[in-house]
């Protein structure tokens, strides 16, 4: 097996910004210009949100449908396309003035980047902030629902303010109050917004698809001229993402069955077919229920007349997904919802059963035992839940959930990711899914989670008043670009961040090997190279990860 190193192209200047000092321009210690000169491109292609897959350096996001990013030299727009939004971020120590701005941002709000300190009435963004290392930057959140470890960590020692969100005058006015200088709220709701021009509207959640709702990562990124940093982190999941995809694939090409999955909403007599459930079941090896001989199809949802026609459908169901709301149940705490509930939500009690005529066997995913909810990880008061809160971002966690209970056989197996190496998945628990169908109950998600390294959530950065300094800053990340600034990799690792000569001293290896490959190939047509030929070094000493593709070659 040959690998053609070659494809790593031109790297001549791949590298040059690898600790930024080859930037054509200084950015001070708040990230801002320095000495602005004009015609200098301060957004050049090692600073912007990349397109997946090869790497190719791009103005837009490719895996969302929802936003994108266009970049000028001194500010770049970021529009949520499906409310027609758009907000404009000039690059702190250039000039107010947009030249060559598009028409159709012409009255949208300006905002001064980096900024250094957001707010937010809405969970869904805590762990996008999360996953780019700016909890700390937050300075008012809402945690009535709230979930984040951290969140609730820095809530509690007052480094974030929690004010109560209404009446909304004064939550508006405490945002205000706090130097915010970017609000995010949603687009249809308007969820807590400031009701100012810092609000911005991030709808990751109507995004249709798993990895398209991750990626907004880098349109939360761009406020903070993080997207090197997104870049890298949503690289990270769709990577682990597709070997999820492959596992549950092979599983399937063997022989598993497919089971038939339902999802039950909030409304009791529907059947949900969001197009991210219908992708997060099949790319899990499930198949959707087909419920259209008893139910007809509106929009999303297949809309049962009555409880028999949506009983007729679940006797074909292998597995339900319950999402059944928990408001009017009278419960005493969040974690008493079970499957008794569920059975008289949908008539599936022993009474109900018995007077049809029916018994649980009828039903495969009663008799299979395969119920279940998305609320394993939740906060203390009722409807917050850590799923609706983390699970958008972390798309490849999400996946493999919904993979561990649709195809139960992967348990068998070990998880291998290249740059992670191989999991035992014999004892991997799911982090959202509970089964109530087996008795499994929530847990509420405790703060302590934000100190221990080992889980998902947590930060160094998360400091309180009484604890020892957080560790320094990072120095900034940056994407490595050809010459020609239209290919471009993700760095896989901050920590191992390299210099500009030992790089150099790589791509003269790499060029070496390739010159004795080439020799090789002319003198015969079939070569047999001996694996050590340093794949595996040269990808560790590069520090990239499936963005760029290596041809192997018989």
């Amino acid at each position: 097996m040959l690998l053609r190193t070659s494809v790593v192209i031109g790297l001549a200047a791949l590298y040059d910004s690898v600790d930024g000092s080859a930037l054509p321009f200084a950015l001070d210690a708040d990230g801002c210009v320095v000495d602005y000169q004009p015609g200098v491109d301060y957004y050049p292609p090692v600073r912007r949100a990349m397109m997946e897959g090869a790497g190719i350096s791009h103005p837009t996001s490719i895996k969302a449908d929802d936003f994108s990013i266009t970049y000028h030299k001194t500010y770049k727009v970021v529009r949520n396309l499906r409310n027609s939004l758009s907000y404009i971020l000039r690059h702190c120590g250039t000039p107010e003035e947009l030249p060559d701005l598009p028409a159709d941002a012409a009255l949208s709000p300006v905002f001064v980047v980096p900024a250094k300190k957001w707010s937010s009435g809405l969970t869904t963004t805590y762990t996008f902030l999360e996953e780019l290392d700016l909890i700390s930057h937050a300075v008012v959140i809402d945690q009535t629902y709230m979930t984040s470890p951290c969140g609730k960590k820095l809530v509690a020692c007052g480094v974030i303010a929690a004010p109560p969100t209404s009446p909304a005058a004064n939550w508006s006015a405490a945002v205000v109050a706090s130097g915010s200088e970017v609000h995010f709220t949603d687009g249809g709701w308007g969820t807590n917004k400031a009701a100012h021009p810092i609000d911005v509207a991030f709808d990751a959640s109507n995004d249709p698809g798993l990895l398209n709702r991750a990626e907004w990562l880098k349109f939360a990124a761009a406020f903070f001229n993080k997207e090197p940093e997104a870049n890298h982190v949503f690289d990270e999941i769709r990577s682990r993402f597709e070997v999820i995809e492959e596992m549950v694939t092979a599983e399937l090409q063997a022989g598993v069955a497919s089971p038939r999955v339902a999802y039950l909403p909030w409304g009791g007599l529907s059947i949900s077919i969001a197009a991210y459930k219908q992708e997060t079941v099949s790319k899990a090896g499930g198949t959707n229920v087909d419920a259209s001989k008893w139910c007809p199809l509106s929009g999303s949802a297949y809309l049962c007349a009555n409880t028999t026609m949506l009983k007729e459908v679940l006797k074909t169901v292998d597995v339900v997904i319950d999402e059944s709301s928990t408001w009017g149940l009278d419960l005493t705490d969040p974690l008493a919802y079970t499957i008794d509930h569920f059975k008289a939500i949908f008539d599936l009690n022993d009474g109900a059963l018995t007077n049809a005529g029916e018994t649980s066997a009828d039903y495969p995913f009663l008799a299979s035992n395969r119920v279940f909810r998305h609320d394993k990880r939740i906060s203390s008061a009722f409807g917050g839940s850590d799923w609706a809160e983390s699970s958008l971002p972390h798309a490849d966690i999400a996946l493999m959930d919904f993979a561990l209970v649709l195809v139960p056989q992967l348990k068998n197996g070990s998880f291998f990711h290249p740059g992670e190496g191989s999991v035992d998945m014999a004892n991997r628990e799911t982090r959202w899914l509970r089964n109530i169908a087996v008795g499994e109950l929530p847990a509420i998600v405790d703060p302590a989670e934000c100190d221990d390294t080992d889980k998902l959530q947590s930060s160094q950065f998360a400091v309180c008043p009484d604890e020892p300094a957080p560790p320094p800053v990072p120095l900034p990340l940056y994407n490595f670009c050809d010459d020609r600034n239209d290919f471009c990799i993700t760095t896989s690792n901050r920590a191992n961040i390299v210099t500009l000569a030992g790089m150099q001293a790589t791509i003269a290896q790499l060029q070496a090997e390739n010159a004795q490959i080439d020799e090789l190939l002319a003198e015969k047509e079939q070569c047999a190279i001996d694996k050590s030929l340093n794949a595996a070094e040269v990808l560790q000493r590069l520090k990239v990860e499936k963005t760029i593709k290596l041809v192997f070659t018989n």
